[in-house]
């Protein structure tokens, strides 16, 4: 592929995805959906709630309305309050279930019928369960026969572009975020001429019976 090539394939998969992305005045905070602020200290909240996220520690600010502003420009744990190794009760809850969600994900698996509705070709690395996966990274690097075997049976050989989607540390990543990347990037290595055919999807450890 030469330059132009790759740059007209650019041109073609942003301007694909600029039809379909809010304008920046709709867009939404991803932060706290725009929700008022939170100060008082409950445990009643549900802590994935927009109204947990908006949550606000610092008590009698000065400046109520930055303080807001901050929190709403960024995922980052601010305005928490305290800081050191004693944090507020709100926000070490809200830590605990967002680390216990971190912890859920790594360990979920990408649905077998996603999987087919993406018209994906779907191979594994020598990872053959989930202790494998935490504690040997190096045998996820590498692919499985039968896994070597499919790709020279279904894929072509030496394609301009291939497309890898792997299954790591979070399937919500690739669930969520798929419909936003892949159909516009295949559509502007169509128009392109780029040939791409299969997109592949790297699974770290085999399906369990």
């Amino acid at each position: 592929m030469d330059q132009k090539q790759i740059e007209e394939i650019v041109r073609s998969v942003m301007a694909s995805m600029g039809q379909t992305a809010p304008a920046p005045s709709e867009a939404k905070c991803a932060t706290t959906n725009c929700a008022a602020p939170v100060t008082s200290e409950s445990c009643a909240l549900d802590l994935g709630s927009a109204e947990a996220k908006a949550w606000i520690g610092v008590e009698n600010p000065h400046r109520a309305d930055v303080l807001t502003e901050l929190r709403r420009s960024t995922v980052a744990r601010v305005c928490t309050g305290r800081a050191g190794p004693r944090p507020r009760t709100q926000a070490l809850l809200r830590f605990l279930a967002d680390h216990s969600r971190s912890k859920d994900t790594v360990l979920k698996e990408v649905p077998e019928e996603w999987v087919k509705a993406q018209g994906l070709l779907e191979v594994r690395s020598e990872i053959s369960d989930k202790n494998l996966y935490l504690t040997r990274p190096d045998m996820g690097r590498r692919l499985c026969a039968e896994a070597v075997e499919a790709l020279k049976a279904q894929c072509v050989a030496n394609p301009d572009v291939q497309v890898v989607i792997s299954d790591g540390l979070s399937t919500d990543a690739i669930t969520v975020n798929y419909e936003e990347i892949l159909p516009p990037l295949m559509a502007g290595l169509k128009t392109g001429r780029a040939e791409s055919r299969h997109a592949i999807l790297c699974s770290l450890w085999s399906r369990e019976d």
